[in-house]
């Protein structure tokens, strides 16, 4: 069989962006199809996550509250060194005050999902992301599609018919 080809920012078969930015990753098929000409390709940037087990922030709160630590020592940082220039220099960044909002921000979502994480919301959208990749990888079909274009697909998945 012939291996499908990798997206790389555009459908390998007729050009078009397949949308998304190109660093992110998302959980969900590889296997994607081109809304414009309808072929078939692989996005690296979608992982099953039955393959690849389970990320570190599913049960931990520690990436979470280093994120936001970063965050505070940003927005502090950005702040103090505005407030000295209004002091001594009776001016100021404003664009660092946009920085001190941004970190705020960031803040709030870092510590939206540590109490995601201690309340079990992070786990149960992680497990019900994996029970819809093992469903996926039950299909014959696809398991052997993904396991012929390198993909570390179990045997379990791969059955002979």
């Amino acid at each position: 069989m012939e291996k499908i080809k990798h997206a790389h920012g555009f459908c390998p078969h007729c050009g078009k962006a397949v949308g998304g930015a190109a660093q992110a990753r998302y959980e969900g098929s590889p296997l994607r199809t081109c809304k414009k000409c309808g072929g078939t390709y692989l996005d690296d940037r979608y992982s099953e996550v039955a393959l690849y087990g389970e990320p570190e922030n599913v049960h931990s709160v520690m990436p979470w509250l280093k994120g936001a630590g970063i965050l505070l020592v940003l927005g502090l940082a950005a702040a103090g060194f505005n407030v000295a220039l209004l002091y001594f220099e009776n001016s100021y960044y404003p664009m660092l005050w946009v920085l001190v909002v941004c970190s705020g921000i960031g803040i709030l979502y870092e510590l939206w999902q540590v109490i995601g994480v201690k309340t079990g919301r992070v786990a149960r959208a992680y497990e019900k992301k994996r029970q819809a990749s093992v469903a996926r990888l039950q299909d014959p079909d696809y398991a052997r599609l993904l396991a012929e274009n390198d993909y570390p697909v179990p045997g379990e998945y791969l059955k002979n018919e």
